[in-house]
């Protein structure tokens, strides 16, 4: 409806314009007539009542008009273009969708090569056979870790838990697809440990003290210099002397060492040669 009323009003108008047209020419006609004497045009002539009519009734809505219509290209413009834009928008979404994916794939492929990388670095251990796990739960408050394996892949509690740069912790509980193992600080995990230096093999128990560094008691009483025995830096290992762990897995370094003078045991402080809050991913020892 409006637009057939927007119709007719342009067709009116173009009609008056037609009929003032011929009005204004008539008029100069007339004029042109009675100034045949005149021989250089008049600045103060007037403009003649037709023009001004037609300029009066005829310029406003041109203008409008043309307003509409600037208006009305710009709009057809503007959603052309918002048009185009929102198609770049649902590609560059598929876009990053599939770098998504890719991406997701990408590390998947990094966990496997890195599985296959442990295997190939770890030591050969003949009588243990080593599972990849990923650690699904990190409870560092509790010195705790859930790993993605269990009975179905034959772990069972007490199995080593490490990876290629030293001992994480030991298995303690143990589900169908999942275990729970006890980090190499946890208070309650204890292991037969041995100094690993060529002209001192002194072996001990190593023990978790709930913090970030471990206990290692030697039950011998020094005669004399506790160099011979332990000293800084000396690295500490497995001692083998058991039926869940191989010999020469590395537990961690001696930060120090100093004789309790009441029990004349050996008493060393040792630094975990494994950063646990960065482990993402071990391997369990099960026995065969």
């Amino acid at each position: 409806m409006r637009s057939s009323r927007s119709a007719v009003l342009i067709f009116l108008l173009v009609c008056l314009s037609v009929v003032l047209g011929v009005l204004q020419s008539n008029a100069k006609k007339h004029v042109e007539g009675g100034a045949e004497t005149e021989s250089a045009p008049n600045p103060d002539a007037r403009i003649d009542p037709v023009t001004r009519a037609v300029q009066f009734v005829i310029l406003p809505p041109t203008r409008a008009l043309n307003r509409t219509f600037d208006f009305a290209g710009d709009t057809v413009v503007s959603f052309l273009e918002a048009g185009t834009l929102r198609r770049r928008v649902e590609e560059l979404e598929t876009t990053l969708s599939q770098t998504l994916a890719d991406r997701r794939k990408l590390e998947a492929l990094e966990r496997e090569n890195w599985r296959l990388r442990q295997l190939q670095e770890m030591p050969p251990y003949p009588q243990y056979q080593k599972i990849t796990a990923d650690i699904v739960a990190l409870n560092l408050s509790n010195h705790r870790i859930t790993l993605n394996v269990g009975e179905k892949q034959g772990v069972k509690p007490g199995a080593p838990v490490l990876v290629p740069s030293g001992l994480v912790g030991q298995v303690v509980e143990v589900s169908k697809g999942t275990c729970v193992a006890n980090l190499v600080t946890h208070p309650r995990f204890a292991v037969g440990a041995r100094v690993f230096r060529s002209d001192s093999q002194e072996v001990g128990i190593l023990r978790g003290r709930g913090s970030d560094q471990l206990a290692l008691t030697i039950y011998r009483e020094p005669t004399g210099s506790l160099d011979p025995i332990i000293r800084g830096g000396d690295e500490i290992t497995t001692s083998g002397l058991s039926i869940l762990y191989p010999e020469g897995i590395l537990i961690g370094r001696v930060a120090e060492a100093r004789r309790n003078r009441t029990t004349g045991v050996i008493e060393a402080t040792v630094v975990p040669a494994v950063n646990l809050a960065k482990v993402r991913e071990v391997v369990v020892l099960v026995k065969k």
